[in-house]
Parts: structure tokens; sequence; C-alpha cells
């Protein structure tokens, strides 16, 4: 994970010095998603013109594939989760409606990180009064590097020049577990002209 940050980092420096050195919108993302995989997403956006680039991280998460068919979560516990946390370096074209209070993003590009699945089930030992509280099985997880292509749709809605929301689709095709599904997130930061009406031009 340390290494992804190193290769992050300086990217996002470059792609920031070059937005704070046009006329742009730099704002930030807080998003949730729902479809083959639960998702939290964050991430910090750059429009120029008519382009978009794009520092994003998501959890994504799903019910573990290779649970024990007769798994009992318990009271204390859930089931297990198969995780996946992956950085997004995207870029892409922005389109805008004819009155330009809404704009359309066309974005899609790398994504690495990790997917951690649960593995090495063991049956726990115990009597039936503690199966109501505590899991019936014990496991560890598997971590494994993971690499794929994100793809992100959103059509965004700025509100003020300073808040606003999008709603859109993610997809994450890798190796490991590919995701896809809806999303909706809050925006914040500098959205769009004080002009009222206009979202940039």
């Amino acid at each position: 994970m340390k290494k992804i940050l190193i290769f992050i980092i300086p990217f996002f420096c470059v792609s920031n010095a070059y937005c704070q050195g046009q006329k742009v919108f730099i704002y930030g993302e807080e998003g949730l998603g729902y479809g083959t995989h639960f998702s939290f997403k964050t991430a910090v956006n750059c429009i120029s013109n008519d382009h978009i680039l794009s520092v994003s991280y998501y959890h994504n998460s799903r019910p573990a594939p290779d649970a024990p068919s007769d798994y009992r979560a318990g009271l204390l516990a859930g089931l297990p989760k198969q995780k996946l946390n992956m950085f997004g370096l995207m870029y892409g074209k922005v389109f805008y409606s004819q009155m330009h209070t809404t704009r359309y993003t066309l974005k899609g590009g790398i994504a690495l990180g990790n997917a951690r699945t649960p593995a090495n089930y063991q049956e726990n030992g115990i009597g039936g009064y503690i199966y109501s509280f505590d899991p019936n099985y014990s496991y560890s997880y598997h971590t494994v590097f993971n690499y794929g292509m994100v793809l992100n749709p959103t059509i965004e809605f700025p509100v003020g020049t300073g808040f606003g929301f999008s709603i859109g689709a993610f997809s994450i095709v890798d190796p490991v577990s590919s995701s896809v599904g809806v999303e909706g997130s809050l925006l914040f930061g500098k959205l769009r002209n004080k002009k009222a009406g206009k979202v940039i031009k």
C-alpha cells in the first residue's frame, strides 16, 4: 500500500499544480454505492475547460465467496466480507447541459490496491449457548495486490458555488473481484462560477 501511495502522490501534485494554473474547479467528493459490492468512495476532482482529472479511493466489500454453508454470524459479529481497497487515477471529458446548470462527466483510468479475502476457516469448538453470541467459525485474511481499470460516469448538480451532489455509476474490472453498481455523492469545494445559473462557462 505504501508503494501505491508513493506512486499516486506525485501524480496528484502534478495534477493539482496544473489545475491551479488554469481557470478551473477543484472539489472533493464523498459517496456511497451499491451493486455487486457495497462501496464507499472519496475523491478529489479537477475540471479545466472540458477535461477532468480525478484521484479517487474506493473501499468495496461483498460477502466472502468461500464462506462455509453452515456459517452462523452470531450477535456480536457479521458475516465474513471480502474487502477491496483501490486507488483510481482517472481522466475524462465534461459535457454541459444547455442551461449550464448540470454537467456530465465520462472518466476512466487505472486502479491499484489490494484485496483481502477471508480464508482458513476453523470451526469453533464451543457450546450452543455461545453460538448465539459469536460466529461458529474463525478465519484469517489472505491479502493480495490488486489492479484493474475503473470507469465512473456521473451527472453532477452544483447547487451552489461550494456545495452539490452527483449520481452515477461505477465499475472496477480486476482479476480478483470485479464490481459494478450505482452511486450517489456529496460534492464540496469550488464547483462553479459565482454567476447564478452557470456551472462553469
